[in-house]
């Protein structure tokens, strides 16, 4: 850190400071009122234990829904970050390869056999191929970077540093999502329980680009500034005494995208149900309770 001046910070210093400053949190609290204006349970700017390093961590805006009727509930794990269109965020993507075609869910039972309540009663479920959420999807993230250019010399410079901590922040507060959704059926008093969980970091408008590539590494197309795109993320969590998980991606949406994905779920003036339907496929689902019932 450098030496800092000695004379004390004024009201016009921290007035200063709010102006050039503090876009992170703006952000953070637009993204907070769309949850809340379309029917989502949030929470802006909670703590959790990490579940790995058990460390407290803070998180910028958790939100979820509930379809109550078929026992669905969808998690949302966002981080904001406020970038600049001088100095924008890069994806670079690849074609979908067939092993990275799933989503899972965790679906929690009420055990069979009372007697062995201490076993865990819930697992994590993979869909794939059609019932697979992104299925339609062609391209996908692979790496990411920030570009700008030097303001004397215009050479470009690049660096994913404060995204990546971003993103890694939209995992970890994910994962303990995940943990909780393990319990679901016990904390609503149900048979059963279904519940998807979805990192997301949503940036500005005008500040993500998408640049394709072939698996041999030959640029397909034009750059192009995008609203939405998703990274392949395809990491393992293991909760001991509770369930694994798989997160197969991280969403990355503009403010616009963000507040159109949050519209896109049913409320009265869109009753439409097929967001439900695309994390929780009906006849998938379904075999799932019957095999509790037997």
């Amino acid at each position: 850190m450098p030496r800092l001046d000695t004379t004390p910070i004024t009201q016009q210093d921290i007035t200063d400071y709010l102006a050039n400053t503090g876009d992170d949190f703006r952000l953070e609290l637009e993204v907070y009122n769309i949850c809340k204006t379309f029917n989502f349970e949030a929470s802006h700017g909670g703590t959790y234990q990490d579940p790995v390093t058990k460390k407290t961590r803070q998180y910028d805006i958790r939100a979820s829904r509930i379809r109550e009727q078929h026992r669905f509930k969808v998690q949302l794990a966002i981080e904001c970050k406020c970038l600049k269109p001088y100095f924008p965020l890069l994806v670079y993507q690849t074609p979908k390869a067939e092993n990275e075609d799933y989503h899972e869910i965790v679906f929690s039972y009420e055990p069979l056999d009372p007697s062995l309540h201490a076993i865990p009663t819930a697992q994590n479920e993979r869909f794939t191929g059609k019932y697979s959420f992104y299925r339609d999807v062609k391209f996908v993230g692979k790496s990411t970077v920030q570009i700008g250019k030097t303001e004397q010399k215009k050479e470009f410079t690049g660096d994913d540093s404060e995204v990546f901590d971003k993103w890694s922040q939209a995992l970890s507060s994910a994962d303990d999502l995940i943990s909780e959704s393990a319990h679901f059926r016990e904390k609503y008093k149900t048979r059963w329980f279904f519940g998807a969980t979805l990192p997301i970091l949503v940036v500005p408008n005008n500040t993500l680009w998408t640049a394709n590539f072939s698996e041999a590494g030959a640029q397909v197309g034009a750059p192009k500034q995008a609203d939405e795109t998703i990274i392949y993320i395809g990491k393992d969590y293991w909760h001991p005494g509770s369930i694994s998980y798989t997160i197969s991606y991280l969403h990355i949406y503009t403010l616009k995208a963000f507040k159109k994905f949050i519209r896109s779920f049913p409320n009265e003036e869109n009753p439409n149900p097929e967001m439900w339907d695309e994390f929780f496929p009906c006849d998938k689902v379904q075999k799932l309770k019957s095999a509790q019932r037997s």
